[in-house]
């Protein structure tokens, strides 16, 4: 089994197996240059591969996951046009929720730290998880319960921000009204309106009954 040994910011070294870190992009890269896992014999590498960023409970939690989908295939790559987009799976598996459960410093950690080792399949993971949280969380103070995060609006604020949505919403409902409007007149002009009258016909001929228009019009008198 061959290993390498990562250290985190806490000085930390970490021991972990060469084909579950290199999940990461950027590990792997550098296990590259070095020339680790090239020989089956070595069990643990002595060069050390120092990550400063990554705190000490953020990297266990990146060998966790990294071990957990060691033989998972490479993800797909991006449809064309899709190369910058965030793609969400709503789907997470049992072994990932059971992953999930950690405390929310530890979460927000892990993305950056997912982000910064180039772990695909990590971050979209974490950062799909973060989404239902907030989707779950419905409303701005329910979101702001979940995360504990501080309203530092005045009610200035608050009530200033209510006027613009609501000055927002009502232009958008004129303007949506005169739309309907042009497109009613415009309906009702087309098929229920008046026929216009023919070019030599009196308007007093158009409000005679048909028969009398009729003799009015071919001369049907004897």
């Amino acid at each position: 089994m061959v290993k390498c040994q990562l250290q985190c910011g806490s000085s930390k070294v970490f021991q972990v197996e060469i084909g579950a870190i290199s999940k990461s992009v950027i590990v792997k890269a550098m296990l590259d240059d070095l020339g680790m896992g090239q020989d089956p014999s070595i069990a643990v590498e002595k060069e050390v591969i120092p990550l400063p960023n990554i705190s000490e409970p953020c990297m266990e939690k990146v060998i966790e996951w990294c071990e957990l989908h060691k033989d998972d295939p490479p993800p797909p790559p991006p449809a064309p046009g899709e190369e910058d987009l965030m793609i969400f799976n709503d789907e997470i598996s049992d072994p990932d929720k059971e992953f999930l459960k950690m405390e929310d410093s530890v979460l927000f950690d892990l993305i950056l730290a997912a982000n910064y080792l180039d772990i695909k399949g990590l971050l979209d993971l974490t950062t799909t998880h973060v989404a239902h949280m907030i989707v779950e969380a419905r409303t701005p103070e329910g979101i702001r319960k979940r995360f504990n995060i501080k309203n530092d609006l005045t009610p200035e604020d608050l009530k200033k921000i209510e006027e613009e949505a609501l000055t927002w919403l009502d232009s958008d409902s004129d303007e949506e009204d005169e739309e309907e409007t042009k497109a009613g007149e415009a309906s009702g002009g087309a098929e229920g309106g008046a026929a216009a009258p023919t070019p030599g016909t009196s308007q007093s001929a158009m409000e005679m009954s048909p028969g009398a228009a009729l003799e009015g019009a071919v001369g049907g008198h004897d």
